[in-house]
């Protein structure tokens, strides 16, 4: 049978889940006269929140700095900078969603008006099964689209030349995003609803249009 060409298709597919981890962003403030007072102030702070942290559970390599920043404070008023901020900012992987709001709880106390709360986001810890349903889903839905296309056309799809999936269309990591932010600290534990988070997958399947 001839080959009179290839036709080629876009297959996209999804599929849905729970989270069931979450990435909290935190921030800690520190103000002070002099820089040096400054940095020392919030390191100091930064070792006390991270001691809470381990102590909620979250381990070692779920605790990771993202930025330490210094920068003036100026007085509006007094037309001149008063003091020096020092920012120490970092992200936390509770083990579960249920072990947020406790932990915020525990910190809020120990950094309390320095805590800064920048985000929180949800995540599945283990995506590759969603990802093998996304997959399959995209290529019958490829495949679908094909035949559509090839009775249209009034043509005839033979064997599948190649399967290429499209790498920016793959989630990996954190499936669904929610921020929350705040600027002082929370006294009470929050909830922390998982909902539902999606991930979607893209195919091209090239076929070879037969006589």
């Amino acid at each position: 049978m001839e080959n009179l060409g290839e036709l080629v298709v876009v297959g996209e597919g999804s599929a849905s889940g729970t989270p069931d981890r979450c990435v909290i962003s935190l921030a800690l403030n520190v103000a002070a006269d002099t820089s040096a007072d400054a940095l020392d102030r919030v390191a100091r702070l930064a070792d006390e929140v991270i001691g809470v942290v381990h102590a909620q559970g979250v381990e070692q390599s779920d605790v990771q700095t993202l930025n330490v920043s210094l920068q003036d404070f100026y007085d509006q008023e007094k037309k001149r900078v008063t003091a020096r901020i020092a920012t120490y900012a970092l992200s936390v992987k509770a083990p579960s969603l249920t072990s947020v709001g406790p932990l915020l709880a525990e910190l809020a106390p120990v950094a309390g008006d320095s805590l800064q709360i920048r985000g929180l986001h949800l995540m599945i810890h283990d995506p590759q099964p969603l990802l093998e349903v996304a997959r399959r889903a995209a290529v019958t839905d490829a495949l679908a689209r094909a035949k559509q296309l090839a009775e249209a056309a009034g043509i005839r799809t033979g064997a599948i030349v190649s399967i290429e999936e499209d790498p920016g269309e793959v989630s990996h990591g954190t499936l669904h995003r929610m921020s929350r932010s705040s600027a002082a600290p929370l006294g009470a534990a929050v909830p922390v609803e998982g909902g539902t988070c999606s991930v979607s997958v893209q195919v091209r399947v090239r076929l070879t249009i037969e006589e």
